[in-house]
């Protein structure tokens, strides 16, 4: 500060010295979270992995305050609506967002679009997990991109045998037990062999923070071209809060945030409460959302 007001004499340079100023403050706050980062690495009880993904968030923190933040004019808005209706009228595409090849969703959703949150939500056992799966499938081959699943509740290797079956339309506890027909087998290793072609990318961390989902999902988006977020399922993941309804609101809000950040759909799986069973047409409803009425507000679909 001393060194730009002793040589500046006028204010036309005045941005570029706020930006050099914000720079220097940005480096300071990260020498000062690197210091406090070593001096936990040293004194805190937390596991490795937890005190790494708590510097992570804060170096992230920390980066975000770094970027610039652009305000827009109805000018520049309204330049870029039209844009985007001329690049519409040109493509014909069937819906505005990502095609899932189930006509009943795309023509109630208009496709899964970018920066939105859609919940799938239903009682255990109904098919939310197969379904998701299976949009997965269909949005890779409909939209040539890739799919990011994070799945808390099964593993990779799960996910992988129930692909199979469904494409192969074989049971899986006939596969499991290893009693499938010389056809069966074949089927199954044909499903194999075209789904290993895919680009769908599944992260089976246990017990899933925002913190690690957000730089898997960094660390995706750099390597491959994802298209589309999905998450089994949001109650399984590990939130913040006193409460059970505190923590799947603080995950709601952030998958919202995450959709945004990463201009890209985000479909979340969440469990519905008893209330449903209780009604003569077990038909659910919103406030039927397990644990948080944060999914109603954040949730677009």
């Amino acid at each position: 500060l001393a060194k730009i007001t002793s040589e500046v004499a006028t204010s036309r340079n005045a941005e570029h010295h706020a930006k050099q100023v914000l720079d220097e403050s940005l480096k300071r706050q990260v020498i000062e979270r690197a210091g406090a980062a070593i001096e936990s690495a040293y004194t805190s009880t937390k596991s490795g992995t937890a005190l790494s993904e708590d510097v992570g968030g804060k170096m992230l923190e920390v980066s975000s305050r770094g970027r610039e933040r652009k305000f827009g004019s109805m000018r520049d808005v309204m330049s870029d609506v039209t844009d985007e209706l001329q690049r519409a009228r040109e493509q014909q595409r069937p819906v505005a967002g990502m095609n899932c090849d189930f006509w009943a969703i795309n023509s109630y959703l208009n496709g899964f679009c970018k920066s939105e949150l859609t919940i799938i939500a239903a009682r255990p056992s109904i098919g939310k997990s197969t379904l998701a799966r299976q949009i997965a499938v269909n949005v890779v081959g409909r939209e040539k991109t890739g799919v990011g699943i994070f799945s808390v509740e099964m593993s990779k290797r799960q996910i992988g045998q129930c692909l199979a079956c469904s494409q192969s339309r074989v049971s899986l506890a006939r596969l499991r037990r290893g009693r499938l027909s010389d056809d069966e087998a074949q089927r199954v290793d044909a499903a194999a062999q075209s789904l290993q072609e895919l680009p769908i990318y599944i992260d089976d961390t246990p017990g899933l923070t925002i913190p690690q989902a957000r730089s898997a999902m960094q660390r995706m988006s750099r390597e491959h071209n994802i298209g589309l977020w999905i998450f089994d399922y949001l109650q399984l993941m590990t939130g913040e809060g006193r409460t059970t309804n505190d923590a799947v609101g603080y995950i709601s809000k952030n998958l919202k945030a995450l959709s945004r950040t990463f201009d890209v759909p985000v479909v979340a799986l969440s469990q519905l409460s008893r209330q449903v069973e209780t009604r003569h047409d077990k038909r659910p409803q919103l406030s039927d959302l397990r644990d948080s009425g944060g999914l109603e507000q954040d949730a677009d679909n």
